[in-house]
């Protein structure tokens, strides 16, 4: 891969003038059939045959009047006539840097009651005392969460178990509501819960909220229950899918579940997605196991190689698609995200794939005592990655030097990534990168997690090039209404 540092100055005529075009800085790679995915940094890409590229290398492609044009309309070429047009775009795409932070989680308890292999969240036994977010703290942070100048206010509530502190849960969502009469807010609600404490009462009360719901579900029950698992060692997956059931069918509630792919998983993609579609869970978000906390030994019996996940995915798809062709209007969610990223300008909203990632900048994390930390994932590591308190101004925590120095690392701008032809579609996770480096700055060449997402990337824009029929079933997907609560604001 080679860097183009071009500038406007780069471009000069034959008789000494600026030309009337410039090529903006790109990166490319080379991908399938011969064929070249060049982009910059903005979002702006295109894919040029062996004779296009040589004459984009070369800086001549008005040599060519169809390339020429197709480099203008992607944005490789600025001219006088797409400058506004393009920045338009680059706004849209951006457009969670102009909002502020929109998704707040919190963890009303630190409590839980499985015991997950993989488990990141620093939960703590059922009865521990002192873990739960009291009255006090539920209104302050709802408060501090109002002081957001954005639009739209997603509150999700993650854990420990939220459901162990459903009275907390119930204040923050009355209160909320409450607040925004005056505030005039978008409010939305989420939760991601395990199902295992659920009951009617709490269920009527999500229907009759419009929470969206997640929980997880690692696929058939020999594997979910050797990864989630109470606390006596005995597996979720009966109660998991019981409620699955329940929700679906007596509350007409959308549910959205998750598999965590471990080891485990690598060799069971056809039967993770067909116990999906047995429970009428159309939609799966294929989330590979990283990194946030757990120690070596853990790591290494449960983790694979980027080469060993991109294998399972892959299957997963085409299986995916496979169902598709056979009428099956089933859907993969990462899949999706990255077609719509490179079908569409618009800034698609799952901040986890991001450049910058969103943290302290879209989404925020909140634990029980009120400590505000950069995202959900970050909890694990304390004050490492704390911003603030509840009971500070929302100008002090977010205008802080911490604040500002994590949305600079997250951007990727100070990594060899920013080169990489995939920087504007996937990005890092720096809690996963920290974890496994000390570092927080992500290295392209052994960073597992960019490994994987830029691949994924190179796979979905090869079958949005170079397959009609995967174009058109990747479109569709693209189409749907997102139902995927978490990240998704």
């Amino acid at each position: 891969m080679i860097i183009l540092p071009l500038s406007f100055f780069d471009f000069v005529g034959e008789s000494g003038n600026v030309a009337d075009y410039i090529i903006n800085k790109y990166s490319y790679e080379k991908i399938r059939d011969n064929h070249y995915f060049v982009s910059n940094i903005f979002g702006s890409w295109a894919v040029l045959n062996q004779k296009e590229f040589d004459l984009l290398r070369t800086d001549q492609p008005e040599k060519n009047p169809n390339l020429f044009n197709y480099l203008k309309n992607s944005g490789i070429i600025l001219t006088a006539d797409n400058q506004e047009a393009l920045l338009r775009n680059i706004q849209t795409r951006n457009s969670f840097l102009f909002n502020s932070v929109n998704l707040h989680v919190i963890s009303p308890t630190l409590r839980c009651n499985q015991k997950c292999t993989y488990c990141h969240a620093r939960a703590v036994s059922m009865d521990a005392k002192g873990y739960n977010m009291d009255e006090e703290m539920a209104k302050n942070t709802v408060d501090f969460i109002f002081q957001s100048p954005s639009k739209i206010i997603t509150i999700e509530f993650q854990g420990g178990e939220p459901l162990l502190a459903f009275d907390s849960l119930k204040l923050i969502v009355d209160y909320a509501k409450n607040v925004n009469e005056k505030r005039k807010k978008l409010l939305n609600f989420v939760i991601q819960t395990n199902f295992t404490k659920m009951n009617d009462e709490i269920a009527t009360f999500l229907a009759d909220n419009d929470f969206r719901i997640g929980t997880s579900l690692d696929g058939p029950k020999d594997i979910h229950d050797k990864n989630r698992k109470y606390l006596d060692g005995s597996g979720t997956y009966k109660d998991v899918v019981k409620w699955i059931k329940i929700l679906k069918s007596q509350y007409d509630l959308p549910i959205n579940a998750l598999p965590t792919i471990t080891k485990l998983s690598l060799n069971h993609h056809k039967e993770i997605v067909d116990e999906y579609k047995s429970l009428g869970i159309m939609q799966i978000f294929s989330r590979p196991l990283l990194n946030t906390g757990m120690n070596e030994s853990l790591w290494k019996s449960i983790s694979f190689t980027s080469e060993e996940y991109i294998h399972f995915w892959k299957n997963m798809l085409e299986y995916i698609m496979k169902l598709n062709r056979s009428g099956v209007n089933f859907s993969e969610y990462s899949a999706t995200i990255l077609a719509k990223k490179f079908l569409s300008n618009n800034y698609i909203g799952y901040t986890c794939w991001g450049c910058p990632c969103g943290a302290a900048l879209s989404q925020v994390g909140y634990d029980h005592e009120g400590n505000i930390y950069m995202c959900d994932e970050s909890r694990s590591f304390g004050d490492m990655f704390r911003i603030g308190h509840v009971s500070q101004s929302y100008s002090d925590v977010f205008s802080s030097p911490d604040v500002l120095s994590i949305i600079d690392t997250s951007s990727g701008l100070s990594s060899d990534y920013s080169d990489s032809p995939w920087y504007p579609f996937v990005g890092s996770c720096m809690v996963s990168t920290y974890s496994k480096t000390g570092n927080i700055t992500a290295n392209s060449s052994n960073d597992q997690e960019l490994t994987i997402k830029s691949r994924m990337a190179k796979y979905i824009l090869e079958k949005l090039v170079f397959s009609e029929e995967d174009r058109w079933i990747l479109t569709a997907w693209s189409s749907l209404k997102d139902n995927l609560g978490c990240r998704g604001s």
